[in-house]
């Protein structure tokens, strides 16, 4: 299991936790794509595993094969079926005594989203500061800059240039995720997350760490006995 899964449930009982990627699991509609009504189909064997949960890579909105670049984190990635059918699949999957964990992609979004797409259009647009930007040097960014389409300036990416990282600095990007975390365990009713590429966010700016903590703690005192963070 990947350390940076939120494993408070862990404190209950041991836990044998099955990871799924969606797109390659099973194809329900002969559409040549994993499905979550696939996904719900197959509990009985998931659950004759021996496994009680289930960890699902990134499920939310994507322009990719492997969804680590959302578009929107309120909405399910529509190759696998609607924001229903995933509740479908959570509320079956725990009457299999299965619980439910998902990737939240914490670290930067999709360079499609809305957010990024009016910020690099917009310099004076609400998200701007969403971002990171800096001018380019002679028409050159520095590593793990990339240059704006637009005008001459660059945009921080730690991974590509299609996933543009957020800015913590900004206490509104804080705010946005805490809502995202907290649609996902109530509206979406999932069990925790595998919060990836955080540990960026802890090495690459001291103050990012403290500025996590209030996600951390918003989220474990209520679910103290079956979701909490590592990592």
């Amino acid at each position: 299991m990947h350390p940076l899964i939120l494993v408070a449930l862990l404190q209950a009982h041991p836990t044998v936790c099955y990871e799924v990627f969606v797109r390659s699991f099973y194809d329900s509609n002969g559409d040549g794509i994993g499905d979550l009504r696939g996904l719900t189909q197959k509990l009985d064997y998931i659950a004759g595993l021996g496994a009680d949960c289930v960890w699902l890579m990134p499920v939310a909105e994507s322009p990719s094969y492997h969804g680590y670049d959302v578009t929107d984190y309120y909405k399910i990635e529509p190759d696998y079926g609607t924001n229903e059918d995933f509740k479908t699949f959570v509320t079956a999957a725990h009457q299999h005594h299965i619980r439910v964990l998902v990737d939240l992609v914490l670290n930067h979004t999709s360079s499609e989203h809305p957010w990024f797409r009016e910020a690099l259009k917009d310099s004076t647009s609400p998200h701007r500061s969403w971002y990171r930007w800096a001018p380019a040097q002679n028409g050159v960014c520095a590593n793990n800059w990339h240059k704006s389409p637009i005008r001459d300036e660059c945009y921080f990416g730690l991974f590509w240039s299609g996933m543009p990282d957020l800015n913590y600095e900004n206490p509104a990007v804080l705010e946005e995720m805490k809502r995202v975390a907290r649609f996902w365990l109530d509206s979406m009713h999932v069990d925790g997350f595998r919060l990836d590429a955080v540990r960026h966010l802890y090495s690459r700016h001291p103050s990012s760490a403290a500025r996590l903590r209030p996600l951390r703690a918003q989220h474990r005192p209520a679910v103290v006995h079956d979701r909490g963070s590592v990592g």
